[in-house]
């Protein structure tokens, strides 16, 4: 997986400005797809946890919408 310390450390500097934007968009077309990953994988995880504790994730909604509702009638 490619990361931003990765990318910004081989970074060549262009010599012109077509250059320069060439670079920048596959930039952050490396950093757009490594972060899609990411947020895809970490949808996998929250979704196999909910699977595994529905318990849990239930409770977990009921105390977090009664900590809400205390907060917002204060």
């Amino acid at each position: 997986m490619t990361t931003l310390t990765d990318i910004s450390s081989t970074a060549a500097k262009p010599a012109s400005e077509e250059g320069a934007v060439c670079h920048t968009r596959q930039a952050v077309a490396d950093i757009s797809s490594a972060v899609k990953a990411d947020a895809q994988e970490l949808r996998y995880l929250a979704e196999d946890y909910v699977i595994e504790h529905p318990l849990r994730v239930v409770g977990l909604g009921i105390g977090l919408g009664f900590l809400l509702g205390v907060i917002w009638t204060r």
